[in-house]
């Protein structure tokens, strides 16, 4: 099955509890055989605070602060 989540951020904890239950739900997703594809905006500066790890896990899309419907298709299209 394919999985497509949106939410804080998977790869970092700055300011987002949540990051350490996402990622073991997603892994456990991940070893059954799904594919998981998480959807998280460049909010404060997690992108620049990732934690060290292996996220091979999960496909990670980077939001802009565009979170519009045209935002989110240009984050998924590479260019």
């Amino acid at each position: 099955m394919k999985i497509f989540v949106f939410g804080s951020s998977i790869t970092s904890s700055y300011w987002n509890g949540a990051a350490t239950y996402y990622r073991g739900i997603y892994k456990q997703l991940h070893s059954l055989g799904h594919e998981v594809t998480f959807a998280e905006p460049d909010a404060y500066g997690r992108q620049q605070k990732r934690d060290a790890g292996d996220f091979s896990y999960v496909n990670e899309v980077e939001l802009e602060t565009d979170w519009t419907l045209a935002g989110f298709r240009m984050a998924l299209v590479p260019e």
